[in-house]
């Protein structure tokens, strides 16, 4: 019995005469078993349809049952009635559901219709797909998909594909047909393929972002990790216990700088919560379309679950603003005090990692030169991911002058913001927990993105061994 599809392709059968995107199709299936350690089917006519069976109905059938929906863009394709139809569902069906993951456009091929403005402006379907991130396999179609370049891009792109997998878990139960065998009103298993016109998403994006929600219970466990709503846009927290650490660096650290001593105590009296990955262009992207706000470029790096890049600090405290304001919890950005404490997670080497930080460990020195997905690296010990590369973040405070005594709850002041983690632009000894930098709060830039923290509102006293200084 043929296993139950994934995902759909789909293609203009001429782009597919000899064999590239049947390839193409075979590797990715492979490479995403292989990030995932699960099976990934994707069903292509070519091959999914076996002799005497109704063409049509079987294509229904498919896209009743695929949770994606991969359009390999070509001129052709967009020529191409049938492609448009099963593009136009699938646009609809991400509606229904208020999701913005479940079409993957690979570019395949340059196509005039989405480079050139007169020709978009005519075509609803080629603005929809301009407004989302595409998968740009242009510069790789000649390349041997056995290339150390395209086993690369495969293995990203599948990466991808497999996080938006897991974010579309929790929807299966409602993709089952009932007991009654009756489609269920989610959309999920989407009527069979009729005409009808795109409603704009932002209505149904504007719409939900406008409706407040209360947030989840309070976690009680240092480590948690939690939303305060279950959707995609909302980034996952981890609680951070209160405590006291040792802020800066010793001067026989590799890389010390004279900012980052002298070394001293430092107590952070409250527990609170800090984002487990950086914020994402797709968390930051529907932000921008519920408050009608432009979206930043990306320059090249890719969106959805890359960190946002090209965003100032102010950009960033109108995001935990929203966030706020949606949850009725307290988003922030993290003072420099808050976020080093949660970069060592209990550690007093250079890095959480310890003195020596790798390539395996964290993205810097141009080793993957551009940012890379949130979560590609291993977490540190509190559970918090790209802490140590990928984007320098911004925090909540200008940069103070350290002393020797010790301080609770300490946070600079002054015109510049304090930026901590170090980018995939930077060496290793920049990436160092206590590594710091300061620049204007007006400044975008395509290494500096931000995480949030949260506060958790809980009115907790400071035991005596904080306390006890000496």
């Amino acid at each position: 019995m043929q296993a139950k599809p994934d995902a759909f392709l789909s293609y203009a059968r001429f782009d597919d005469e000899d064999g590239e995107i049947t390839d193409f199709r075979k590797r990715l299936s492979r490479t995403v078993r292989q990030v995932s350690g699960e099976p990934f089917n994707v069903f292509q006519d070519v091959e999914g349809i076996g002799i005497g069976e109704r063409w049509k109905d079987k294509l229904d059938e498919m896209l009743d049952q695929v949770r994606f929906f991969i359009p390999i863009l070509t001129p052709s394709f967009f020529r191409s009635e049938p492609c448009r139809l099963e593009l136009r569902t699938f646009l609809n069906l991400e509606e229904k559901v208020g999701r913005r993951d479940l079409v993957l456009p690979i570019y395949w091929v340059t196509c005039p219709i989405l480079e050139e403005v007169h020709l978009k402006d005519d075509d609803e379907l080629a603005q929809e797909i301009d407004e989302r991130h595409r998968w740009d396999w242009r510069d790789l179609l000649f390349e041997d998909l056995a290339s150390p370049a395209c086993k690369r891009e495969l293995h990203t792109l599948s990466t991808q594909i497999e996080r938006a997998r897991r974010s579309a878990m929790r929807l299966s139960k409602i993709a089952e047909p009932s007991a009654a065998g009756k489609n269920n009103e989610s959309g999920l298993n989407s009527p069979k393929l009729k005409p009808s016109p795109i409603k704009p998403n932002k209505r149904l994006l504007r719409k939900q972002a406008l409706k407040k929600s209360a947030p989840a219970t309070q976690p009680q466990t240092p480590g948690s990790i939690f939303k305060d709503i279950e959707e995609f846009w909302c980034p996952e927290m981890v609680k951070i216990k209160s405590g006291s650490f040792l802020m800066g660096s010793p001067k026989d650290e590799s890389g010390h700088l004279a900012d980052e001593g002298p070394q001293h105590r430092v107590i952070i009296r409250r527990d609170f919560a800090l984002g487990r990955y950086p914020v994402t262009f797709e968390e930051y992207d529907y932000f921008c379309e519920a408050t009608d706000r432009d979206r930043p470029q990306d320059f090249g790096n890719g969106r959805n679950y890359r960190p946002v890049i090209n965003v100032s600090f102010d950009d960033a405290e109108a995001y935990c603003s929203w966030l706020s304001d949606i949850t009725n919890a307290r988003y922030r950005l993290p003072t420099e005090a808050e976020w080093e404490f949660a970069c060592r997670a209990g550690t007093e080497s250079a890095y959480a990692f310890g003195d020596e930080l790798t390539e395996k460990q964290a993205n810097f020195g141009w080793s993957v030169g551009l940012t890379s997905e949130v979560g590609t690296f291993p977490a540190n010990g509190w559970h918090l991911h790209d802490m140590h590369g990928n984007v320098w973040e911004w925090c909540a405070d200008s940069r103070r002058v350290y002393e020797e005594d010790s301080v609770v709850d300490p946070a600079g002041s002054g015109t510049t913001r304090v930026i901590r983690g170090g980018s995939w632009d930077d060496s290793a000894q920049e990436l160092r927990s206590a590594c710091r930098d300061a620049v204007p709060r007006g400044r975008q830039a395509e290494v500096i993105g931000f995480r949030c923290a949260r506060d958790l509102y809980e009115e907790e006293s400071v035991t005596e061994t904080l306390l006890d200084l000496d």
